[in-house]
């Protein structure tokens, strides 16, 4: 979701930086509600908006930011987040079930 759409080209201080492939995403009841984090990459070049797509869907939606990580990431980057997922896959698998 929203790998595609990069946040960079309104990371400003008058536009929103939520890509609108995310917005569609969010847009929908079923995604928000089974949203659980936020993970984000980001560039460092564009300073204090670094992140800044990934933190507001965190803030808007309640949801934790999960993890953050620079471009494509690094290979202990990419370890870390299958890591993460497979943890949080793990709690969804072990909650019970109401009914």
């Amino acid at each position: 979701m929203g790998a595609a759409d990069p946040s960079y080209k309104t990371g400003n201080d008058t536009n929103d930086t939520i890509p609108e492939g995310v917005r569609r995403f969010l847009r929908s009841e079923t995604n928000r509600r089974r949203l659980v984090g936020v993970m984000g990459s980001g560039n460092r070049n564009f300073g204090r908006h670094y992140q800044m797509a990934a933190r507001e869907v965190a803030r808007r939606s309640g949801r934790p930011v999960l993890f953050e990580f620079e471009l494509a990431g690094t290979p202990w980057d990419v370890e870390e987040a299958r890591r993460i997922m497979e943890r949080l896959d793990q709690a969804l698998a072990d909650r019970p079930t109401t009914g």
